[in-house]
């Protein structure tokens, strides 16, 4: 199909043009793309899927192998200004967690190691990351060095900021846990419609609390990480509530839980409230 252009009459706008993942080859010092062993988050979830490259089945891709021990290095290309990127890109600890639980569960010969910045599990979260830890899951805090490749073997260096340590640690396989970024899709529209951008080029809405999908621009309206990084149940309430709250400023009305809908007077500016028995 041939790309074109459709003018379109609208009478609100919702942003949701999503996010792109952070290029990991940007990390020179980690080798991703120089190692074959090392791998990103999303293509170790590729292959733990039974639709995967090797039908579900946890393998090194440089020679087919079981991996005796993974170790998982979080926070790259966030919290991290060398990338530019200072901000906390908040789903990274649960893929982790995820990905670290269901290897420990189904593949309980393999030892799996996290090094961690701080390990971010809000809410009921929490729960599992106990349940990781209960799993044998071993946590290290401390941003890696570097990863080095001796004899086929892959050793991460780095501090334990915990016992001021510099340790160690051979690895069969190293997942690294990319960052969020603001989608190309996400910069071109707030060019265009004039909105403001926090850092990363994320939109910026107008009020955290108060407002949290609406921007400064009146009728335009935000949701999921075209805002920031966040999860996918976040992501689905803020949809909820810009198309909400879109529908409203098109209609200018309010439907209420009792039935009843709150309409705009023609007089003097009030609401009339009609309720439907």
């Amino acid at each position: 199909m041939k790309k074109k252009a459709i003018m379109l009459n609208v009478g609100a706008i919702v942003v949701a043009t999503g996010f792109r993942r952070f290029d990991l080859g940007q990390v020179k010092e980690y080798g991703y793309g120089r190692f074959v062993d090392v791998v990103s988050q999303m293509e170790l979830a590729r292959i733990l899927a039974v639709n995967g490259p090797t039908k579900g089945k946890l393998l090194r891709p440089s020679d087919h192998k079981p991996p005796g021990r993974i170790v998982m290095i979080q926070c790259v290309g966030s919290r991290d200004e060398k990338v530019g990127n200072s901000y906390c890109s908040k789903i990274c600890c649960m893929v982790a967690l995820k990905h670290a639980a269901f290897i420990r569960e189904h593949y309980p010969a393999c030892e799996i190691v996290i090094s961690y910045t701080d390990m971010r599990t809000t809410g009921f979260f929490e729960d599992y990351y106990r349940h990781a830890q209960n799993l044998g899951v071993v946590f290290i805090r401390g941003r890696a060095a570097e990863v080095v490749e001796d004899d086929g073997i892959l050793l991460v260096r780095m501090e334990d900021t915990l016992s001021g340590e510099q340790i160690e640690i051979e690895s069969d396989m190293v997942v690294l846990s990319e960052g969020l970024e603001a989608s190309d899709g996400t910069i071109e529209v707030a060019g265009i419609l004039g909105l403001s951008q926090r850092e990363g080029g994320f939109i910026k809405e107008e009020h955290p609390k108060l407002r949290p999908v609406e921007t400064d621009k009146k009728g335009i309206y935000v949701c999921g990480c075209a805002k920031g990084p966040k999860d996918i149940t976040e992501s689905v309430l803020e949809a909820n509530t810009a198309s909400a709250r879109a529908f409203e400023y098109i209609t200018g009305e309010v439907t209420l839980e009792t039935g009843g809908v709150l309409m705009p007077s023609a007089q003097n500016g009030f609401h009339t409230l009609q309720i439907s028995v």
